[in-house]
C-alpha cells in the first residue's frame, strides 16, 4: 500500500502544472481573482455573492493573493492528482501485476492531466497551465467508483465506503464548482444503486454524506449556515441557464468530428451494453454511459476544445481500465492514445489569436509603445480582447504596465 502512497505523490508532483504564482491578466483570471479576494474580504455567499463556484472555489488556482490560499489550493490540487492516480492504479491492479499497474496508471495520469490543462491546448504564456480541477476531480471520482463495479463480487463493507467517500466528495467539490459536485453526487448514488438497488440505506447513507460533507465545508469556509439555501438557489439559477448562454454560435470547424466521435462512442457502449459472451459487466458499462453523458454535457454546453477534452478524458480512461479481449486490447490502447494526442496538439482547434483582432492591436501597441517605451496595456487573447489590470491591482493600486502583457498571434 505504502508503494502506491509514494508512487501517487511522485506523480502527483510531477504532473502538477505549477503555474506562476503571479496573477495574470484576463477575463478568467479576473473571476479567478475575485473568487480569492472574496475569501481574503470574508463575503457572504449567497447574500452578496452567487456563481457557478462557491466559497472554496479558490482552490483552483495557486496564484498568490494570500499565503493561506495559495498553499491550500496547492495542496488540494495534488490531491486530486493523487487520487486520480491511484484510482486508475486500483482498477488496473484487477487484472495486472503490480508494477504494471503502476506504470500504467503513471501514464494515464499525464495523459488525463494533459489533457485537462483547459486553455493550455489552446493558449500561450501563462494562461496555459490552468488546469481544471474541478473536472478532474470527477474522473476521479468516475475511476473510483468503476473498481467495485469491475469486481464480481465486491465486499459489502467496500461498496459502503466508496459510496459514502464519494458522497462526501461531492459535498465539498459542490463548493468548490458547483456543477462538478452534483457530477460526482449522481456518480455515488449511481454506483450505490447499480450495487444493488435494494440497499436503501446505503443510499440513504450516501445522500447523508453528500449533505453533512456540504454543510461542513461551507461552516469551515467562514460562511454562515443561513446564507446555504440562497446560495444553492442562487447557483442552480445560474447553472440551468449556463448552457443557453455561452453557446458557440456558430459551430468551429472541428465540430463535425467530435460529434462524430462522440456518437460513435456512445453507439459502441450501446452495443457492448447489449452484446453477450464477454467479461464487462453491464453494471460498468452503465457507469461509462452515465459518466460520457455527464462529460458530453460539459463538451457541449460550451463548445470549446479544452471542454471536449473532458470527454475524451472520460473515453481514455474508460478504454485503459476496462478488461477487453486481449484481441481487441492493444488495438483500442493505440486508439486511445491517438485520440487524446489529436486533442492535445488541438489539430482543427482555433487559431492563436484571430488576425482580425490582433492586426490592430499590434499596430496600436507599436504606437504607444514607441511613445512611452513601456509594455502595452492591451492583451489580445484568442477570440477575445480585454483591458483592465487584474484584482490584485485594484486592492494596491500601482503602475499599469506593470500588470499587463501583451500576447499576440502568428506574425
Amino acid at each position: 500500500m505504502w508503494q502506491r502512497v509514494l508512487a501517487a505523490v511522485i506523480a502527483a508532483v510531477i504532473f502538477w502544472p505549477q503555474p506562476s504564482v503571479d496573477p495574470s491578466v484576463g477575463l478568467d483570471p479576473s473571476w479567478q481573482a475575485g473568487l480569492a479576494l472574496a475569501r481574503i474580504d470574508h463575503i457572504a455567499w449567497g447574500r452578496e455573492l452567487v456563481f457557478t463556484y462557491g466559497p472554496l472555489g479558490f482552490l483552483r488556482t495557486s496564484a498568490y493573493y494570500s499565503f493561506e490560499q495559495s498553499l491550500l489550493a496547492t495542496i488540494c490540487q495534488v490531491i486530486i492528482i493523487a487520487a486520480l492516480f491511484l484510482g486508475i492504479a486500483a482498477a488496473l491492479r484487477l487484472r495486472h501485476s503490480p508494477l504494471t499497474s503502476l506504470v500504467g496508471a503513471f501514464v494515464l495520469t499525464g495523459i488525463l492531466t494533459v489533457l485537462h490543462l483547459g486553455h493550455g491546448l489552446a493558449f500561450r504564456g501563462s494562461s496555459s497551465l490552468e488546469m481544471m480541477y474541478p473536472e478532474l476531480a470527477v474522473l476521479a471520482a468516475f475511476v473510483w467508483a468503476s473498481v467495485p463495479l469491475l469486481q464480481r463480487e465486491p465486499k459489502r463493507s467496500t461498496v459502503f465506503t466508496t459510496c459514502v467517500a464519494l458522497g462526501a466528495v461531492a459535498g465539498f467539490q459542490l463548493l468548490m464548482k458547483f456543477n462538478t459536485g452534483l457530477a460526482i453526487m449522481v456518480v455515488a448514488l449511481a454506483t450505490s444503486v447499480l450495487l444493488g438497488w435494494k440497499a436503501v440505506g446505503r443510499h440513504c447513507a450516501t445522500v447523508a454524506a453528500f449533505a453533512v460533507s456540504t454543510l461542513v465545508s461551507w461552516v469551515l469556509a467562514g460562511q454562515r449556515p443561513g446564507n446555504l439555501p440562497a446560495w444553492l438557489r442562487g447557483s442552480a439559477a445560474i447553472a440551468s441557464g449556463y448552457t443557453d448562454g455561452m453557446a458557440t454560435a456558430p459551430l468551429p470547424q472541428w465540430a463535425l468530428p467530435s460529434v462524430v466521435l462522440s456518437l460513435a462512442w456512445m453507439g459502441w457502449l450501446c452495443v457492448m451494453f447489449l452484446r453477450r459472451g464477454h467479461e464487462i459487466p453491464r453494471r460498468y458499462l452503465a457507469l461509462v454511459v452515465l459518466a460520457s453523458l455527464i462529460a458530453g454535457k460539459a463538451a457541449f454546453g460550451r463548445f470549446e476544445p479544452w471542454h471536449f477534452a473532458i470527454l475524451v478524458g472520460v473515453i481514455v480512461v474508460a478504454l485503459a481500465i476496462t478488461p477487453w479481449p486481449r484481441a481487441r486490447r492493444r488495438t483500442l490502447v493505440v486508439v486511445a492514445l491517438a485520440v487524446a494526442l489529436v486533442v492535445v496538439v488541438d489539430l482543427g482547434g482555433f487559431p492563436l489569436c484571430p488576425i482580425a483582432v490582433c492586426w490592430p492591436c499590434r499596430h496600436r501597441c507599436k504606437r504607444w509603445t514607441a511613445l512611452s517605451r513601456s509594455p502595452c496595456p492591451v492583451m489580445c487573447s484568442k477570440n477575445r480582447t480585454s483591458q483592465g489590470a487584474p484584482a490584485r491591482a485594484l486592492r494596491h493600486p500601482g503602475p499599469l504596465h506593470q500588470d499587463h502583457r501583451l500576447e499576440h498571434g502568428p506574425r
